[in-house]
């Protein structure tokens, strides 16, 4: 089979050709079709449809409706005189409500003589005749309406003319509501990625925080075994033992705090409330602080009440808190400085500082 390729302009040229050969209302809605088919926003459509409505009707004017839940919304018009574009009224209240109701064309060559028709709203303008339809069945979601100034009556061909007009519009509409929803699903989507990214490298700077931390009592505790290994006196035994043991217990509170950070993630925490003395989850975790303030040569000043200061709480989740502020003072304080641990009690409220 051969095949070949036709260069755009000689397909332009083509197009022109055949549009020569048709009827000038077949024409026109074969290139509003076109037009129609590369509409990806409701106002293009709207425009396009109010220029090819009065083309192929001749009226005096015409207007694209949609309908906006219990409402009729007049989008646009194209008219020899103003009618009621940006407007909107009730279904039951106007013609174009009626028609998307009923899902039928209205053809009403008198206007004045149709009940469907709220005279007053009318009277202002132009209008003494009007052709409707609907787009989109079963359920219309618009409606164009043509209007002219004398009386007439539709004929056959300007209400297929209208009808045609109304299915490209529906085609076309459906497509501007797929590009939407394809739009918010690529944005929602490159959204997920740069969160998922974000995460990624949240988690490597994560990693890295953790093997920082845990690489510092590791070499302690590496050179404390090497210590006791020399097998040297007593007190360099112990003072190895008592670094080796200082050091675990700090690399056994990170994991813990790892493995919390986890629950916490995955909604695991459970909470055990108590009532108890936040005196002593201070003193514990002040307790434990005091190694590692010690080694950065800072200053430590506990102030707590004489009186218990009772509270309703999670006692190991609070004496938890209250190292990790410890150990994040200690550790990034400069050396030599000073931290202070105060309780306070205001009413009812417990003030930590």
């Amino acid at each position: 089979m051969t095949t070949f390729a036709v260069p755009r302009k000689g397909a332009a040229v083509f197009e022109r050709q055949l549009l020569a050969t048709l009827p000038p209302a077949a024409a026109r809605l074969l290139r509003v079709a076109h037009d129609l088919s590369f509409a990806r926003d409701l106002e293009t459509v709207v425009v396009t449809a109010r220029s090819a409505a009065r083309e192929l009707t001749a009226a005096d004017g015409v207007s694209i409706v949609l309908r906006s839940g219990n409402e009729c919304y007049y989008a646009d018009e194209e008219a020899i005189a103003p009618l009621w574009k940006g407007r909107r009224f009730p279904v039951e209240a106007c013609v174009s409500g009626w028609v998307m109701t009923e899902n039928i064309a209205a053809v009403i060559p008198d206007i004045y003589a149709d009940s469907r028709v709220p005279h007053e709203i009318y009277r202002p303008t132009f209008v003494k005749s009007l052709a409707m339809v609907p787009v989109r069945a079963p359920e219309p979601i618009a409606a164009i309406g043509a209007y002219w100034a004398d009386p007439h009556e539709a004929t056959e061909e300007e209400l297929g003319a209208m009808t045609l007009l109304a299915d490209h519009i529906a085609l076309a509409l459906r497509n501007v509501e797929l590009y939407d929803e394809l739009s918010v699903a690529l944005r929602r989507e490159k959204d997920a990625r740069r969160v998922a990214e974000a995460a990624i490298a949240s988690k490597d700077e994560f990693l890295a925080l953790v093997a920082h931390e845990l690489r510092q009592p590791l070499h302690a505790s590496l050179a404390a075994l090497r210590m006791m290994s020399a097998q040297t006196t007593i007190e360099s035994g112990d003072h190895a033992r008592s670094v080796l043991e200082r050091q675990l217990t700090q690399m056994t509170s990170l994991v813990e705090e790892l493995l919390d950070a986890a629950r916490i993630v995955r909604g695991h925490v459970q909470l055990n409330d108590a009532v108890f003395d936040v005196r002593a989850a201070i003193e514990r975790a002040a307790d434990s602080a005091r190694a590692l303030i010690a080694e950065r040569q800072h200053e430590f000043v506990v102030s707590l009440p004489e009186e218990p200061v009772i509270v309703q709480a999670d006692a190991s989740r609070l004496e938890q808190v209250f190292s990790n502020l410890l150990s994040n003072a200690a550790k990034y304080t400069d050396p030599c400085g000073r931290i202070t641990l105060s309780l306070a009690v205001d009413e009812s409220f417990a003030n930590i500082t």
